[in-house]
Parts: C-alpha cells; sequence; structure tokens
C-alpha cells in the first residue's frame, strides 16, 4: 500500500513538472474562480474567463479541437455570467438571489443530459476514439448544463458539479493524469462546502423576503 502511494505521488509531481507555466496559470485561476464562486464573489467570472481563455489556447495548440470549443463555451458563459450577476434582478445583501430548480425541472434536464451523451458518446466513440465515450460525454454535458446553472445561480449546480467531478477523478485516473485527478479531488471539496454556503445565503434571502 504504502508503495502504491509513494508511485502515486511521483506520478503528481511528474504529471506538475511536465506542465508549462501557462498550464499552472490556468489551474490556479481554475481554483480562485471555484472559490471565489463559491463565496459568491463576482471577481470568480473573471478568473474564470481567463483560466478557461488559457486552456482554450493549449487545447487548441495540442490539437483538442473538443475541448477546445468546450473551454470557448466556459468563455462566452464566463461573460454571461457576470451579466448575470451584475445585473441582480432581485438583491439580497448586494448580492444577486440563489435560486433552486424543482425535482420536475431536473428530471428535464437530467433527460435531456442523458439523451445528449448517448448522441455524443457515439460521436466519442466513432470519430474521436475515445477510450471512455460514455463517460467523457456524462462529464462534458453535464458540465456544460452545471456551468449554465452557475450562471443562473442556481442553487443545486454545486450537486452537478460534486458528481461531475467525482467522475472526473476516476476519468483522469484511468489516463493516468494524476495531477489533474488530484485536482479534481480538490474541487469536490470546494463543490460541497460551495453548496453548504449557498444553501445558508438562500434561506437567510427566503427570510428577508418574508
Amino acid at each position: 500500500m504504502r508503495v502504491y502511494h509513494m508511485d502515486f505521488f511521483r506520478h503528481i509531481v511528474s504529471d506538475f513538472q511536465s506542465f508549462t507555466i501557462l498550464e499552472i496559470i490556468a489551474v490556479v485561476f481554475a481554483l480562485i474562480y471555484v472559490i471565489l464562486a463559491w463565496k459568491e464573489k463576482i471577481a470568480c467570472w473573471v478568473f474564470g474567463i481567463i483560466s478557461s481563455f488559457i486552456f482554450m489556447y493549449i487545447s487548441f495548440k495540442v490539437n483538442y479541437k473538443l475541448e477546445a470549443f468546450l473551454y470557448l463555451f466556459y468563455v462566452l458563459m464566463g461573460f454571461y455570467g457576470w451579466y448575470e450577476w451584475a445585473k441582480g434582478l432581485k438583491k439580497v445583501e448586494e448580492k444577486a438571489v440563489i435560486s433552486t430548480w424543482n425535482s420536475k425541472k431536473h428530471l428535464l434536464i437530467l433527460i435531456f443530459g442523458l439523451i445528449s451523451c448517448i448522441i455524443l458518446a457515439y460521436i466519442f466513440d466513432k470519430y474521436l476514439n475515445s477510450s471512455l465515450p460514455y463517460l467523457d460525454a456524462v462529464t462534458t454535458v453535464f458540465a456544460i448544463i452545471a456551468t449554465w446553472m452557475t450562471t443562473r445561480k442556481i442553487l443545486e449546480n454545486w450537486i452537478y458539479w460534486i458528481i461531475i467531478d467525482v467522475l472526473s477523478i476516476y476519468l483522469y485516473l484511468h489516463k493516468d493524469l494524476y495531477f489533474a485527478s488530484a485536482l479534481y479531488i480538490i474541487y469536490v471539496f470546494i463543490a460541497a462546502a460551495g453548496y453548504y454556503t449557498w444553501l445558508n445565503s438562500y434561506n437567510r434571502s427566503k427570510e428577508l423576503l418574508k
């Protein structure tokens, strides 16, 4: 067991050393984005946009075009999220109000997401030769959905992110990307903290609106 742990951490160090300065900046900014989103700070979108733009550039550079377009989506959603949070149609304590979705809406989202995953998994498998096409499709589709939910300040976005991050840990371990896996372990804890913080904020806003 100890040998396995040592090998795991050696892989993390090796992966980290292979990172370029640009990649390190993108990872750090991505972490700052998640932490600021957890704290409901509108500045999160600035860091998210910069991080996604860097990852988009890197993806194009290494010819990962699908990933590049996904990060382009994140950049665009970053500007949209910034606009939505700033607009704050309703405000409580100078923050845009957090809202929730009922079970029926989540069910519709899940059905739409799963159908999209099947279609995307077929494309991944047939044209992109993905090693785990269905898992890859699930993390991609629901990351897009969860990002949109975040821009709208939907409380349950954090639950989606927790599930996505757990699946991503396995996905990256399968590809021997140990540093990325470690990063997603951190994301799981941040997402759990984000849900708890937003839930408290949501409950406070309901009390103030009574």
